[in-house]
């Protein structure tokens, strides 16, 4: 089998095994949900609830990264009762509720993307709070690593990172700086290389959190028009 024959998901799932830098409050997933999550917790791909089928993977459409997929216990029981918390037709998370509705002011078709999480792994204990009380740098730098393959596999026209956290964090990965550090920037996208990729970047509001839906649905709706 040529490596052109892997769906992307299992390569990336494949290259998941190989991390041995999980902190001691973190986990791997153990296996992956069932239906629609974000990468690592599932696919990170839309698909119908139950279902363990890979759809094609979107090339060149939209990547969205939020901060980490989950925490165990919340896993745990979703994967006890076969739902995943974007399953449409099971209960949306309040966070995949907004995402949809954001993807859907912007004209973006669900096959067109990707979710996936900055930091891999799941969290112990509660779901509130820090992802880990013990970040170290050799998690960070193995998460940058993975997030960069993901990016040059990919090769997404389109990126949006979920929350002010995450519009730091992705900084890191920017040839030129996007925004100001610190603070959630102004509906509207920048034109700059994440991972080395050319691409059209977007920071949103966390979906979960009303006040900006709609400002940052019509500004991923420009970009992802823009001829560009």
């Amino acid at each position: 089998m040529n490596l052109s024959d892997i769906h992307p998901v299992t390569e990336f799932r494949a290259m998941l095994e190989g991390c041995d830098a999980y902190p001691d409050d973190v986990v791997a997933v153990p296996e992956p949900l069932m239906g629609t999550a974000a990468f690592p917790a599932s696919s990170g791909l839309v698909r119908p609830a139950g279902s363990t089928e890979l759809p094609p993977f979107p090339y060149g459409g939209l990547m969205v990264i939020g901060h980490d997929a989950d925490s165990l216990d919340l896993h745990d029981d979703r994967r006890a009762q076969g739902i995943a918390d974007g399953d449409i037709d099971h209960g949306l998370s309040a966070t995949w509720f907004g995402l949809y509705r954001l993807l859907d002011l912007g004209g973006v078709s669900h096959d067109d993307v990707y979710v996936t999480s900055m930091y891999v792994g799941l969290k112990r204990g509660p779901s509130v709070g820090a992802f880990t009380r013990e970040p170290s740098a050799e998690f960070t730098d193995w998460c940058d690593r993975f997030l960069e393959h993901q990016v040059r596999v990919m090769r997404p026209s389109v990126m949006l990172v979920l929350g002010s956290v995450m519009s730091t964090e992705i900084m890191r990965h920017c040839a030129t700086r996007p925004w100001a550090k610190g603070r959630l920037p102004a509906p509207g996208h920048r034109r700059v290389d994440v991972c080395g990729q050319p691409t059209l970047l977007l920071a949103a509001k966390q979906p979960s959190i009303p006040g900006r839906l709609r400002a940052d649905g019509l500004a991923l709706a420009a970009a992802w028009d823009s001829p560009d």
